[in-house]
Parts: C-alpha cells; structure tokens; sequence
C-alpha cells in the first residue's frame, strides 16, 4: 500500500471529519472565517503531535504557512473538499488500486495528438537531449521506459505499468494534466521548463498511479459545494 496517499488520504478525511463533528456539536460556527480557523488550528496540533507519517509533513507545513500568510483568506476548508474530492474520484479504494497499464497513456497521447500536439517514443533518453517536433506542444517519452516498464496482466491485452514512468512536455500544461486526469492518470511534476529533453518539462507517472507526493490538479477540477 502506498503510505503517501493513505497518510494525505487520513490528513483530509479526518480534518473534515472532525470539523464536522465540531459543527454538529456547536463548538465551531459553519462560517468561512470559524472553519479556516478551525482548520489552521487543527493543522498546528497535528505537526505537534506528529499524527501522521513523516511523508506528509510537507503538505501539513505548507498549509500551515498558507494560514498563517494569508489568515482567512487562505480558504483551508475550500482545498480540503476539493483535494478529498479528488481523492475520492480518482483514487476511490485503497484496497483495490487499479493499475496504469499501457492503454492509459495510448489514450493520453491520441487524445494530446487529436488537440494539436505532437509525441514522439521513439529513442531512448540516456542524455540531454533536443528533440523538434511539429508544433509547440509536444510529448516526449523514452522508448526503453515505453518497451521495458509495463509488464503482462493475466487474461488482460492490457501490459501493467511496473515502475516510475517519465512524461516530457512542452507546451500547455494544463491541458496536459486536464487530459491526463481525462484517461485516468494522475502527473506528478517534477519541472515546467528544465529537464534533460530541451525546452520540456518533466513529469512523472507511477504505478497505480500512487507517487510519494502530491499530483497535479487542474485548474478546472470543482470544489464541492
């Protein structure tokens, strides 16, 4: 199981929770600015504590510095719902992960292809690299990673996504991540401009889509209301 995504899974299920009970009790006002609060408080004890595993103490960090900057502007509550929710659709069961096979990024690259970008698998990326291709948007992949890093699933035509996977990209990456999140990929970005492929950026896909950090979320994606 990956401990990330279970800890961030915990952090957000249980703030929500908790502040649900604290609403219900009356001890904290169903408000924008007695929620934040609540949330901002409930952050710092939590790091005090040491609640949760080390590997979200990023995350944990990063909100309480967004509290304490930008006070109850920082609409903790609003991301809480809109991260859960997005857990919830895109990873709904621990238990059963699905896995990242070879037909997900098939799907990534045609639909990028049918909105203008161009891709290209075809060499393997053991160096810098420059690669033009037509167009500004475009996907890069190594073919080594593309041949080597997907493995049989039994009774399936469908290979099964073994180990990290990169993703070069140049262009909107917006559109990208929304296009990724479309087929059933989570991205998780590493840079936006620099890598060892020229003017691209770098992503990363894993298995199960479960990496050991937060992936992007579009822009787009709604906040529960």
């Amino acid at each position: 199981m990956n401990i990330y995504v279970q800890q961030i899974r915990s952090v957000l299920d249980d703030a929500i929770g908790e502040l649900a009970v604290a609403h219900e009790s009356k001890k904290v006002a169903n408000t924008p600015v007695s929620n934040t609060n609540y949330l901002a408080r409930w952050i710092t004890n939590s790091i005090k504590k040491q609640r949760y595993d080390s590997c979200v103490a990023k995350d944990l960090i990063g909100w309480q510095k967004m509290a304490r900057s930008s006070g109850n502007s920082s609409a903790l509550y609003t991301e809480f719902l809109r991260l859960q929710s997005f857990y919830q659709q895109l990873l709904p069961s621990m238990e059963e992960l699905q896995p990242v096979t070879d037909l997900h990024i098939n799907q990534l690259l045609d639909r990028l292809e049918e909105a203008g970008w161009s891709w290209t698998n075809e060499f393997e990326i053991t160096g810098k690299n420059q690669v033009f291709t037509e167009g500004k948007s475009s996907v890069v992949m190594c073919a080594k990673e593309c041949e080597e890093w997907f493995e049989a699933i039994d009774g399936s035509e469908a290979e099964r996504l073994h180990k990290p996977i990169r993703v070069f990209v140049r262009g909107d990456h917006q559109q990208f991540i929304e296009t990724a999140m479309q087929v059933g990929l989570l991205v998780h970005k590493q840079s936006d401009y620099k890598s060892v492929i020229k003017y691209h950026g770098l992503y990363w896909v894993f298995p199960e889509n479960c990496g050991k950090t937060r992936p992007e979320i579009p822009n787009a994606f709604p906040t529960p209301v």
